[in-house]
């Protein structure tokens, strides 16, 4: 996968589609230590969303969509990104209905899903929704061992 990447770039480079050949760069990149593709790229749209470079990180989960549709991890960096990009509503309503589905072997991504919540309710405008999110993560984040 790293070396497809990096042949893709590369004609991407030749066809003159320097951006999609730079998104192939950076995924052959993130692959190279990486114990699989969904740690690399996870790790790598995290990592850009904290950069904010918002850009990037929404066409590496636009990757990840697609090989794991129904993965909290990636639906809650998704609302992140519609957060950043100015769409709280958009994000609400992944997570409400994402956060419902998500396994309980994944509590941490559930409670980190609750705290994004709480930030897109606070962006509306909305603080008793922000505030209950918010401590739904306190009271799941509470009950841990």
């Amino acid at each position: 996968l790293e070396r497809g990447y990096r042949l893709l770039g590369a004609t991407l480079v030749r066809e003159g589609s320097r951006e999609d050949a730079s998104l192939c760069r950076l995924l052959s990149d993130s692959l190279h230590n990486a114990p699989d593709a969904y740690q690399a790229f996870i790790e790598l749209a995290e990592a850009k969303i904290e950069q904010h470079e918002i850009t990037t990180a929404a066409r590496v989960l636009e990757k990840l969509s697609e090989m794991f549709p129904k993965n909290s991890r990636v639906l809650i960096a998704r609302a992140e990104v519609e957060i950043f990009n100015g769409y709280p509503l958009r994000a609400i309503e992944m997570l409400n209905l994402g956060l419902s589905r998500t396994p309980v072997k994944f509590v941490r991504d559930k409670i980190k899903g609750y705290r994004v919540l709480g930030h897109a309710y606070k962006n509306l405008g909305d603080w008793e929704s922000a505030r209950n999110s918010f401590q739904q993560a306190e009271l799941i984040e509470g009950s841990l061992p």
